[in-house]
């Protein structure tokens, strides 16, 4: 299976479990771009719009491009009663548009699973002079409170997938190297910000939120539940809570 459609089987899933972003990003990327009323959007991997409903507030024409035929039907379904939006099922890479037609296009992690050289340069030619490219995503961070948990936690990915939650916490020098990666392509007025969040969870709501991340949604049915097993003994057996640490960023640019 194509890895980008990994989510299109699990579409309530992900809905109930991942999370929105803090209003505060949404606050500076329209405050950045100046969107309002009659203005035109660009969506790229609408996915259960998680990230929609803020945009659509402002009052703007928002066309939504999702590569997931049952997530695009989901979020259709949602924003049935919404007359200002359109759902296209489309790779943004396929998707056909006029140049010069957005004055916001924004991906909310989504935006890596498209090659950098096609992507930047797309957004560029279908953004009105003026535009604004927003790129955000949710970083998940470990239980900063609990070093035995974070202890076992780490054993249990080293059992199940070794290697894989053993990466440094998101800083902000992550976060300006990405966002100086569309000066290259052109973009100018580069800026970024981070913002931060702590979510509180039992064990079985840990383990269906991981579930939905990648690498973990599509994993051998007998081995994830060998894997949730392990997680909840973690948790139950190091205070029966675990915190985590959401680190969202932001980076926004202009088309000249």
């Amino acid at each position: 299976m194509d890895k980008r459609l990994v989510f299109n089987e699990i579409v309530d899933e992900y809905e109930k479990w991942r999370p929105d972003y803090v209003p505060e990003l949404y606050n500076d990327l329209i405050s950045y771009s100046g969107l309002k009323e009659n203005n035109r959007a660009l969506e790229i991997g609408i996915g259960t719009g998680k990230a929609t409903v803020p945009i659509l507030q402002t009052g703007c024409r928002l066309t939504a491009v999702e590569l997931g035929d049952k997530l695009a039907d989901y979020s259709r379904q949602k924003f049935a009663g919404c007359p200002n939006i359109e759902i296209i099922t489309s790779s943004f890479e396929d998707y056909r548009c006029a140049g010069n037609t957005f004055d916001l296009i924004y991906a909310a992690c989504s935006f890596h699973w498209i090659p950098e050289e096609a992507g930047y340069p797309k957004v560029l030619e279908l953004l009105t002079p003026g535009g604004t490219f927003a790129r955000f995503a949710n970083w998940q961070q470990r239980d900063k409170e609990n070093a035995a948990l974070n202890l076992a936690i780490q054993a249990a990915y080293d059992k199940h997938m070794p290697g894989s939650a053993a990466k440094p916490d998101y800083t902000e020098e992550n976060c300006k190297e990405l966002a100086s990666v569309s000066k290259k392509y052109g973009f100018t007025d580069i800026c970024y910000q981070l913002y931060h969040r702590k979510r509180t969870f039992h064990a079985d709501d840990f383990v269906s939120l991981q579930h939905t991340h990648g690498g973990h949604a599509d994993m051998n049915p007998e081995k994830w539940d060998l894997f949730a097993k392990d997680l909840r003994t973690a948790i139950h057996n190091n205070g029966g809570l675990i915190h985590v640490y959401d680190v969202m960023e932001l980076q926004l640019a202009r088309k000249p």
